[in-house]
C-alpha cells in the first residue's frame, strides 16, 4: 500500500521514464551508439569488447545501459522530475528512476495512469491529494512493525494519517462521476484504486486505543 501511494505519487516520473527509456534501450540496439568515445566496438558473448588506440577491454552490458543513460541525461531528469513529486517517497522514488523491465506493455500500462491521473484534474476538476503523509514516520513505523516491536505515539499517529491518506485517495478516484456512471478515461486509475487495501478500521482501532491512554 506505501509503495503503490509513492508510486502515484511520483506519476510525472513514470512519462519521462517510458520516453527516456525508449531512447536509452535503443541506443543499445545499435553498436555504433552503445559505446561513446570508443572508435570500434564488437559484441562478445558477455558483453562489448571496445578497442582504443590498440587497446581492447571487456565492457558489461550493466555498463553500457548506464553509459546510454548517462548520454540521455537521465539522472538529471529523474532529479528535475522529484522538484514534482509532493512526497518525500515520490521525490525518492523519481531520484531513483527505474525504468519500466517487463515489456512494451508495462510501458504503455504507466502511460495510460499518467494520461488519466492528467485528466482527473484538467477535465474532471478533481486533483489527487496525497496531503497528511508524513513519510519519515511511516517508513520507521512499519520498520519497526516488521519487527514486532511497538510503536510510539508519533509513529502511530503517522500509520493512522497514512492510511487515512491512502483512504481518501481511494474515494476520490472512485466518487468521480459522469452523468451517474464511472468515466471510461479513469479506468486505469480505477484498476489501481481497486487493488488497493487501506483497511481504514485499523485507524480507527489505533485511534481509539490512542484516546483511552489519553485517559
Amino acid at each position: 500500500m506505501l509503495r503503490r501511494a509513492a508510486m502515484s505519487a511520483g506519476s510525472s516520473y513514470q512519462a519521462a521514464a517510458r520516453t527516456s527509456g525508449a531512447l536509452s534501450f535503443r541506443r543499445r540496439d545499435g553498436a555504433r551508439d552503445v559505446c561513446r568515445a570508443t572508435p570500434t566496438a564488437s559484441i562478445a558473448r558477455r558483453g562489448i569488447t571496445t578497442t582504443t588506440k590498440g587497446a581492447a577491454r571487456e565492457v558489461s552490458l550493466d555498463e553500457l545501459h548506464q553509459q546510454s543513460l548517462e548520454a540521455c541525461g537521465w539522472r538529471e531528469l529523474c532529479e528535475h522530475l522529484s522538484e514534482y513529486a509532493s512526497t518525500r517517497l515520490g521525490q525518492e522514488l523519481c531520484r531513483q528512476g527505474t525504468l519500466p523491465t517487463s515489456g512494451p506493455w508495462e510501458s504503455e500500462q504507466l502511460l495510460d495512469e499518467t494520461e488519466a491521473a492528467m485528466r482527473m484534474e484538467s477535465y474532471h476538476g478533481t486533483s489527487l491529494d496525497f496531503g497528511g503523509v508524513m513519510s519519515a514516520e511511516v517508513r520507521r513505523a512499519l520498520f519497526k512493525a516488521e519487527k514486532f516491536a511497538s510503536l510510539g505515539g508519533d509513529e502511530l499517529a503517522a500509520m493512522m494519517a497514512f492510511i487515512a491518506a491512502a483512504t481518501r485517495l481511494v474515494k476520490t478516484v472512485e466518487g468521480v462521476k459522469e452523468n451517474g456512471a464511472p468515466p471510461p478515461d479513469l479506468q486505469p486509475l480505477r484498476n489501481v484504486t481497486q487493488s488497493a487495501v487501506t483497511h481504514p478500521e485499523v485507524a480507527d482501532k489505533s485511534l481509539y486505543v490512542e484516546r483511552g491512554r489519553r485517559g
